[in-house]
């Protein structure tokens, strides 16, 4: 009876080379700097970017739907994959963990800190008067006579203010976690499965626009987002 070959493991090549290519960490640098350029126009780079997402680029809703939750969420199923059907890639698990644990943490406090309003309650918020949205800021604003929220249309950055809505997702827009947990998916995916690179990073760049084509992100907190993942 002939023994089973030994599983080899994936060559112990380092994942992150010394020195890092400079050319990635200027991409995700220079990602970071136009999403803080953008958050000056946001309104209107806002309407132009969801405008044109809804009027040319319609036939793209099916992949934006099937791409819109790849994030660090994804990274259970992926780990689950990669453990089950991939032994000799298991090594690589660790510092993906690593990376997903600091992208997580990262994003979780900035939200936290900059209470972001996503853009159905800024500068999305439909003015009509039985839109759930307003209704909800009229309210908040006559139990919380002192808020910095207005009932108007407005990208609105509540910071840590003590009037402003604590532990509400609605205000948790900045940056994109899905964006983030996406691109660190696409990085590790593409050091663990090359051919596909191409493919991962275009789930990733899908996965992003989606999050302002369904109205959950502004265009800066996707750039954000991917480069801090990136």
């Amino acid at each position: 009876q002939k023994t089973p070959p030994a599983v080899r493991p994936l060559r112990r090549e380092p994942l992150l080379p010394f020195p890092i290519a400079r050319w990635k960490i200027g991409l995700a640098v220079a990602l970071m700097v136009l999403a803080i350029i953008e958050i000056q126009f946001a309104e209107q780079s806002f309407d132009f970017f969801y405008t044109n997402l809804r009027a040319h680029f319609g036939f793209l809703d099916d992949f934006f739907a099937t791409t819109k939750q790849t994030g660090s969420t994804f990274a259970i199923a992926l780990t689950i994959i990669i453990w089950r059907f991939l032994p000799r890639a298991r090594h690589t698990l660790v510092p993906f963990f690593i990376a997903v644990l600091i992208s997580s943490t990262i994003v979780s406090v900035t939200k936290a800190v900059t209470g972001r309003s996503r853009p159905p309650f800024g500068v999305r918020l439909k003015m009509d008067e039985d839109s759930q949205e307003l209704l909800w800021i009229q309210s908040w604003i006559e139990e919380n006579p002192f808020t910095t929220l207005e009932p108007r249309r407005h990208d609105y950055w509540l910071w840590l203010s003590p009037d402003r809505p604590f532990l509400r997702g609605d205000f948790a827009s900045f940056p994109s976690g899905h964006a983030t947990g996406a691109m660190v998916i696409a990085v590790y995916l593409s050091t663990v499965a090359p051919r596909g690179k191409i493919l991962w990073y275009i789930l990733a760049i899908g996965c992003a626009v989606a999050r302002v084509r369904y109205l959950r992100h502004h265009p800066g907190d996707i750039l954000f987002g991917a480069g801090l993942g990136f």
